[in-house]
């Protein structure tokens, strides 16, 4: 079996071709981890050249799907032959892993998960904190620094820049400092929401884009939020979503006029 390897921002695809057996789970497994390497938990299966595969390789694959999921992430499949959507149907793992058409359906399947998210303006910082005392030490510093991206109700993105003191001279990369599953204490205001209040959260990274040098956008998933937190989250999230809304509507009925 051939495997060809394409990552198209935060989305990792595989294209399989040739015979997909037992012996080959090891090479498909070494795939999945190389791009888990770099962050990328989201992974499209382009089957379209694939002529056979048996039920080791079915098993890894759904193995897969279970690892990412725990790190936010998901496995789907993109234009099976017509040999293995015969063989996902037989046995009900259409049911299971969504199968696509076309690859471009199945990119848009993770841009879908992304639209409840909310651009954050004005003041956006975001103070964290490694829980993992080896993890603390490889970056240096008891706190990081970042700005806050995006918002939604269960977790955040932020983008992280190197500083020139970060991890006292450490060649860590973001990938490694930020590997999926790595618990981190999270410590934000929300602008337009309270003047003095701070959320202060536990979080996990569900999974992060290494700019290498220029530093990295990581996205966290909150854990063990108080219901009173999780209330204001979700309020915040649902008012920016209208008012931006509105704005949008306004500004494009003001083009729309004629002057």
């Amino acid at each position: 079996m051939k495997i060809d390897k394409t990552i198209m921002e935060d989305v990792g695809i595989l294209s399989l071709k040739g015979e997909f057996d037992t012996f080959e789970c090891a090479m498909f497994t070494e795939e999945v981890d190389s791009l888990q390497a770099l962050g990328i938990n989201k992974l499209v299966l382009n089957f379209r050249l694939l002529r056979f595969i048996n039920s080791t390789a079915l098993g890894a694959v759904v193995r897969t799907k279970k690892n990412l999921k725990v790190r936010g992430g998901d496995v789907v499949i993109a234009k099976p032959s017509s040999f293995t959507r015969n063989v996902l149907n037989q046995l009900g793992l259409d049911q299971l892993i969504s199968v696509y058409d076309e690859e471009e359906e199945a990119l848009d399947h993770f841009k879908a998960k992304n639209t409840n998210s909310v651009e954050v303006d004005g003041e956006n910082v975001i103070l964290f904190q490694f829980a993992d005392p080896q993890k603390a030490l490889l970056y240096g510093h008891p706190y990081g620094v970042g700005k806050i991206d995006n918002i939604e109700e269960d977790g955040l993105s932020f983008r992280w820049e190197r500083g020139k003191k970060d991890t006292k001279g450490s060649d860590a990369s973001a990938s490694e400092l930020f590997t999926p599953g790595t618990e981190v204490k999270a410590k934000f205001r929300l602008p337009f929401y309270k003047k003095a209040y701070y959320f202060d959260i536990p979080s996990q990274v569900q999974r992060v884009e290494d700019r290498r040098a220029a530093g990295a956008t990581v996205t966290l998933q909150f854990k063990q939020v108080s219901d009173l937190d999780r209330k204001s989250i979700e309020q915040f999230v649902s008012d920016m979503r209208y008012l931006k809304g509105e704005a949008r509507t306004a500004a494009s009925d003001s083009k729309a006029k004629p002057q």
